[in-house]
């Protein structure tokens, strides 16, 4: 009986760090997107923005990594456009998703150039695990 409740005393905490980096980092995106014309009814419409929109967006993203690398590994392009494709289909599928959501969901309303500016920065960031794969 010990054990049950140890694990649901670790997904319980679990959970709860999950959301708690979730909600930051949507934080810190509603705050750049902020500057640029993102306008919000609360700090629960950002969350579920940023949730939404990474759901939806993650297939294209895996995809938008996948054809670049199978590009570069078959010697079809170089390492640089190899990079450079993968920045234009990361922050385009990105792009694509929040506009998505955004369009859906009345309680937020992003700017073309607060989607792009944000899309960008995530493309950036994924570049890193791009990189060194």
């Amino acid at each position: 009986m010990k054990n049950i409740y140890a694990k649901i005393a670790s997904y319980t905490i679990l959970a709860v760090i999950f959301i708690i980096v979730i909600s930051f980092l949507s934080a810190i995106g509603g705050v750049i997107m902020g500057v640029f014309g993102f306008k919000y009814k609360s700090f629960k419409s950002i969350v579920l923005f940023f949730v939404f929109s990474g759901i939806l967006g993650f297939p294209m993203e895996v995809l938008s990594k996948a054809i670049p690398k199978s590009l570069l590994k078959m010697g079809f392009i170089n390492k640089k456009p190899a990079i450079a494709l993968f920045m234009l289909l990361d922050a385009s599928s990105s792009a694509l998703a929040m506009t998505v959501v955004d369009f859906f969901m009345t309680s937020v309303s992003a700017s073309d150039i607060s989607i792009i500016i944000i899309s960008i920065i995530l493309a950036l960031f994924s570049l890193d695990g791009f990189d060194k794969t």
